[in-house]
């Protein structure tokens, strides 16, 4: 579909216009204590370290996840890139879809 076709053509692009480093990606733990600010800045380094371009300049971002330990409310955040989200499309109460 569309979609898969423009992930296709940007990944294609992206490689041709990569300046980031080659080989095998090597995935530093932050040090302790950083803010989350901070923390997404390791991660985007680290990122664009392998993987620079412009299709990445104008299209990635970070996604920012949370996970809070139910016994001891201890919280783990993290930043993933993406190249798209899928969201949901709401439907207005007086839009109809023909097919």
């Amino acid at each position: 579909d569309s979609h898969e076709f423009l992930r296709f053509f940007m990944e294609g692009l992206h490689e041709d216009l990569n300046k980031g480093k080659k080989g095998k990606r090597k995935i530093e733990d932050p040090p302790a204590g950083l803010t989350d600010v901070e923390l997404a800045e390791h991660r985007w380094k680290g990122y664009t370290s392998y993987d620079n371009s412009s299709i990445v300049d104008i299209f990635v971002g970070l996604l920012k996840s949370t996970l809070t330990c139910s016994v001891c409310d201890h919280k783990s955040v993290t930043f993933d890139p993406f190249w798209d989200l899928s969201l949901p499309l709401p439907r207005s109460r007086g839009s109809r879809l023909n097919l």
